[in-house]
């Protein structure tokens, strides 16, 4: 995938824009409604929170209570970053092949991997 960590400032090898304008966002104990398996992202699950926000969410954040219903295990947000080529970012965490990045001007969200490349 790549060797980038936690910290780096990376720069943005191709544009991306987000997709979801309104992502799910979560706070740890939350319930959730669970849909389907990303069939491109499998660690992702569709998941709908408590204000009815949808979006993907990493399968290892929540756990199941039934095939449909869950309680998030952590503060999560789907917000993706809208990046430009050549646009600097710093990396904070990666999950499933998107990493969740913070810009120059302090805006935050996930980025596909795919996307970035060292400086």
């Amino acid at each position: 995938m790549s060797d980038f960590q936690a910290g780096d400032l990376v720069v943005v090898a191709s544009e991306y824009n987000a997709t979801y304008p309104d992502p799910i966002v979560v706070q740890t104990g939350d319930a959730l409604i669970i849909g389907q398996t990303d069939t491109d992202w499998p660690v992702y699950v569709w998941c709908t929170g408590p204000d009815q926000r949808s979006g993907w969410m990493p399968e290892h954040f929540f756990v199941r209570q039934t095939a449909d219903s869950g309680i998030a295990l952590r503060d999560y947000s789907a917000k993706e970053l809208s990046v430009q080529a050549g646009e600097s970012v710093t990396l904070v965490e990666v999950v499933g092949g998107w990493w969740w990045a913070t810009s120059a001007t302090g805006a935050s969200g996930w980025v596909p991997v795919e996307n970035l490349a060292s400086m």
